[in-house]
């Protein structure tokens, strides 16, 4: 049924209950999983150098889950790859999963930017509103 599962993964609770959904999926459907960190650059960045310094410590804070995924996933004999991209987050989602033919997006309901969703609106309400791909938000 869900050959491909991307897990949306931002380090916050709700995101490792989306994992951990994920993982149990693609156990059972024998699914391929695909966990997609993002690291949101300045809408405004002064500098090409306030860039490079958010590129570097968004692959720095999201190294470690994307590791641990990854342990996880092989000592469940689940085939798994990670992947840190760069822009706004449910842009990047959905272009990931219609890139990789993903099956299932899977992403927890509220994210580690609590605040700024009620001034922008959540990612996953973002991903939700405009997927064409099934969606599995967890709470």
């Amino acid at each position: 049924m869900f050959n491909k599962i991307l897990v949306a993964v931002d380090g916050s609770p709700s995101s490792r209950k989306a994992v951990e959904m994920a993982m149990e999926l693609a156990g059972k459907f024998g699914s391929r999983l695909y966990a997609l960190s993002v690291v949101r650059l300045p809408d405004y960045a002064a500098t090409v150098g306030e860039v490079t310094e958010a590129q570097a410590e968004g692959k720095n804070f999201y190294a470690g889950p994307m590791r641990e995924i990854e342990r996880e996933a092989k000592e469940k004999g689940i085939p798994a790859g990670t992947k840190i991209l760069y822009g706004h987050p449910a842009e990047v989602i959905l272009d990931y999963a219609k890139q990789e033919g993903i099956d299932l997006i899977v992403m927890g309901r509220n994210g580690t930017a609590n605040v700024r969703r009620f001034l922008l609106g959540s990612v996953s309400d973002r991903v939700a509103h405009h997927s064409e791909i099934p969606l599995l938000i967890v709470k």
